[in-house]
């Protein structure tokens, strides 16, 4: 089985991006702010229509680190991806995607257990086969076509969450967050050839507030 394994990491203070490695950027002048670029998130150009929203999520600050991992098998069409940003040091963005066996009701189940998105203020939303999405944080489960080489029926686990310094108390990353996500999905299911892609709405997100 041929995996492959994908670490990069980006000192986006200075746009920066290394494929296997490490690149670090220089100190900014005293009074200036970073400034995202799409390709400083997430080691990738897929965030390019996402930047505005990166930037209403992140805080401002002086340094934005970008990590970046990601382990795939071409023939059980297996992945797992996850993408860290902090901002000055503090973590404070996640987004994970992952193929996964079991049913939408254990995933929605699981990620309430483990506070990835909470009850409180949990909305659903159109998008894959089901979209879960909280104050901050968003998921998406999308059923793919294809049966893992054990025979089970796959799908794509996505979430994105603000964390610490960028957590809102007004819920004004809900709507960034979800469409973050939607986009996550496009990219994760490419790799795992998910045919369900029609399932994810195109063009901008109905409104969730």
């Amino acid at each position: 089985m041929k995996t492959v394994v994908v670490v990069a990491t980006s000192a986006v203070a200075l746009a920066g991006c290394l494929v296997g490695g490490f690149i670090a950027g220089r100190a900014l002048p005293k009074d200036e702010k970073a400034h995202l670029d799409s390709r400083d998130i997430c080691a990738g150009d897929d965030f390019q229509n996402q930047v505005a929203a990166f930037e209403r999520i992140l805080p401002q600050g002086k340094n934005f680190a970008s990590s970046a991992s990601s382990r795939s098998s071409d023939i059980a069409d297996e992945l797992n991806s996850t993408c860290r940003i902090s901002v000055d040091g503090e973590s404070a963005f996640y987004l994970e995607s992952q193929t996964v066996t079991m049913s939408a009701d254990t995933w929605e189940k699981g990620l309430l257990a483990d506070e990835v998105v909470t009850k409180d203020g949990l909305r659903s939303f159109k998008a894959g086969t089901r979209a879960l999405s909280s104050p901050n944080a968003a998921a998406i489960y999308l059923n793919c076509t294809r049966k893992d080489t054990q025979g089970r029926t796959m799908a794509l686990s996505i979430d994105v969450s603000a964390q610490g310094p960028a957590v809102s108390k007004t819920a004004d990353h809900r709507q960034d967050l979800a469409e973050i996500a939607v986009q996550a999905a496009r990219v994760a299911a490419l790799p795992t050839q998910c045919k369900s892609v029609d399932l994810l709405p195109e063009g901008a997100l109905t409104a969730l507030d």
